[in-house]
């Protein structure tokens, strides 16, 4: 009796969850192109639910490592059909949090899928630290009319105008922080040899501008 007790509530509780009773499928995917300090950030999302919805807001909550910038004016002219809200995050706020949301709404449809490409900046790192940085999948929000992810969890945001919801609170599906994406910053490149060049280029300014003097 214990173990079919145990099955009837383990039943139950999935039943209540958010993603066997609300999402037929959720699919993050997340890449970086590019080479050097300078690089593009994609993320494709994926989310199929098993009732229509009627209307629902998307967003992505993208927490970036402290080795990594990103300019507001890129983003507002990369992501110009997005609400953009970047916020400094932990110790000595050197991380940041960029919130990403989707202007057009979706109306009466199974599927919510999007995809964002936007600029990021590298800090070259020093000799003794890890060229590698870790970028953690962003987790994907949703704001729904008739509370239709009411078995979601809620999202925690910013405390911000921009992030209000339109339709109650903030929901997720799934967490994605245990995922990550770890990208080499060196990816086969050697940064002295940019130095070098530069000392190339230098010496052949110092050399024709003696000559120009000298004649």
């Amino acid at each position: 009796m214990g173990i079919f007790r145990l099955l009837i509530l383990c039943v139950f509780i999935l039943r209540k969850s958010c993603v066997f009773s609300i999402l037929q499928r959720h699919e993050t995917e997340m890449k970086i192109t590019g080479s050097g300090l300078h690089r593009t950030l994609q993320i494709q999302t994926f989310n199929q639910v098993k009732s229509r919805i009627s209307t629902c807001r998307l967003l992505h909550k993208i927490e970036l490592p402290e080795s990594v910038l990103v300019h507001e004016h890129e983003l507002e002219t990369t992501l110009a059909d997005y609400n953009i809200l970047i916020v400094p995050t932990g110790n000595n706020a050197l991380s940041t949090t960029v919130y990403v949301i989707r202007k057009k709404k979706f109306s009466s449809t199974f599927e919510m899928k999007d995809q964002l490409k936007f600029p990021i900046h590298l800090y070259a790192p020093k000799k003794s630290s890890s060229p590698f940085v870790n970028f953690e999948y962003p987790t994907i929000g949703f704001d729904c009319e008739n509370n239709h992810m009411t078995n979601c969890s809620a999202l925690t945001v910013h405390n911000d105008s921009t992030l209000k919801p339109v339709f109650g609170k903030w929901m997720t599906a799934i967490k994605s922080s245990s995922k990550f994406l770890k990208l080499n910053i060196f990816n086969g490149e050697r940064f002295e040899q940019f130095a070098w060049h530069s000392c190339f280029i230098l010496l052949a300014l110092v050399v024709f501008s003696a000559y120009y003097i000298t004649f």
